[in-house]
């Protein structure tokens, strides 16, 4: 009686698995049926049919509505006040350039020297790209809107641990894209192969674990600079770029000192 009724229970569990199966298949090639008649009713219902540029200029300038001005009044006095205020004098244009440029090689300076400052622990060399920088530095003042044109991004600083055997993977790829300024390391690159690499005077020891300072952009990986996604430990510190960039400026106007940044020879392209 036990076998019989043990071998029905079993029947009816294999034959709901059966169905069930089959339900699912049913239901599979429904979706399938469904999606393709989607994808081909917007096709047909989507379709292109003509296009036109229309640019977003001044002519635009008297249609705003009146009360959005208005109430855009009480803030355009204060922030105007403070995006005209003098942060720094320059004594020439600064400007960025590949592979080397006076204000890539100025932020890069400028980064590693802040950064030691409030950091427990030593930094060997910070890293920066040279395309974040969108615009000049005007020679004589330098306003706060300048600074902000010159560095549209909110770019969190970053501090990565690097194994050597990485940090040369990275110096690779800077000798090979030279898109990217350092500072605390001297590179020399010949046919864009990286021939020669020092941090901090040094020859590169692969065996270490080195520290490095840069922006949250870089140390995604993002920018070709997939080196950094192997960092051992990532520290965001909550400091922006732009705002140790300002403070610094402010230092220099405060000691009456002009910015003069200069182009030196830590990325040396051998003939």
């Amino acid at each position: 009686f036990r076998m019989v009724v043990g071998f029905q229970s079993y029947e009816k569990k294999r034959i709901f698995a059966i169905q069930n199966k089959t339900m699912k298949r049913f239901l599979l090639f429904i979706h399938i049926i469904l999606i393709t008649n989607v994808l081909a009713y917007s096709q047909e219902a989507f379709r292109l049919m003509s296009s036109e540029r229309i640019p977003v200029d001044s002519r635009y300038d008297d249609e705003v509505n009146k009360s959005d001005k208005r109430f855009l009044a009480l803030y355009k006095g204060r922030m105007d006040r403070q995006l005209n205020t003098m942060v720094a004098n320059a004594d020439s244009p600064i400007e960025a350039d590949d592979p080397a440029g006076a204000l890539n090689y100025f932020c890069a300076d400028l980064m590693l020297k802040q950064i030691r400052e409030v950091w427990q622990a030593p930094i060997d060399f910070s890293l920066v790209n040279n395309h974040a920088f969108r615009k000049a530095l005007p020679e004589g003042p330098i306003t706060l809107a300048d600074v902000y044109e010159t560095l549209p991004f909110d770019n969190e600083i970053v501090i990565l641990q690097l194994k050597g055997s990485d940090v040369k993977r990275l110096f690779n790829t800077i000798a090979r894209r030279q898109t990217e300024s350092f500072s605390g390391a001297s590179i020399k690159v010949k046919d864009k192969n990286l021939t020669s690499l020092l941090i901090g005077g040094k020859p590169l020891d692969e065996a270490r674990v080195y520290t490095l300072v840069t922006i949250d952009y870089l140390a995604e990986g993002s920018g070709g600079m997939t080196p950094l996604k192997k960092a051992v430990e990532r520290h965001y510190t909550k400091i922006f770029l732009r705002d140790i960039i300002v403070k610094e400026m402010e230092a220099y106007s405060r000691r009456g000192k002009l910015l003069s940044p200069a182009i030196d020879n830590r990325f040396e392209i051998l003939p």
